[in-house]
């Protein structure tokens, strides 16, 4: 009998891993979306539309195993609309609040542009997913005062708006 594996992943569009602990003969997987392989260990887009049953059987020397199955459902648990975005940083060095990492924040799932505004509509911070650390200081290095500032998070096809306070 072949034993299935199955390994999360986070994001949609990430791959998910299915695989089989046994090593010896000839392995057939089949699944959703017409997936079939030969492979010991797969790599699947995680789509919902590849949720679904994956079962697997192992020829060996002619013989056939019994069959094992996994049900792999996949949904998008994330929703950047009625995400809750921290709005308070301390960047006073105790390492406790320090910074607002976004990607943190949305599991690294998203593609996005991070601005954060001071009070007269100036863009005093900006980033996308590669530098999304906000730490209280502006895009020259230099330490924001205390205050309200305006965040905007532009994704792929909407956008996010709130206030962020920072305390020194």
């Amino acid at each position: 009998m072949v034993v299935v594996q199955r390994f999360d992943c986070t994001c949609i569009d990430d791959f998910l891993e299915i695989s089989a602990t046994q090593n010896s003969g000839i392995i057939q997987w089949s699944g959703p979306s017409n997936f079939n392989s030969n492979s010991w260990v797969n790599f699947i887009a995680a789509t919902v539309a590849e949720s679904g049953i994956y079962s697997a059987y192992i020829n060996l020397n002619s013989c056939i195993s019994d069959t094992s199955n996994i049900d792999v459902q996949l949904q998008s648990t994330i929703n950047t609309i009625d995400l809750i975005i921290p709005n308070v940083i301390t960047p006073n060095g105790d390492q406790i609040n320090d910074y607002w990492d976004i990607n943190e924040t949305l599991l690294n799932c998203f593609m996005f542009e991070l601005y954060i505004l001071n009070r007269w509509g100036e863009i005093v911070f900006s980033g996308n997913n590669n530098d999304s650390k906000f730490n209280g200081k502006n895009n020259n290095g230099d330490q924001l005062i205390e205050g309200v500032y305006f965040y905007k998070i532009i994704f792929e096809n909407e956008s996010k708006q709130g206030f962020i306070q920072i305390v020194n």
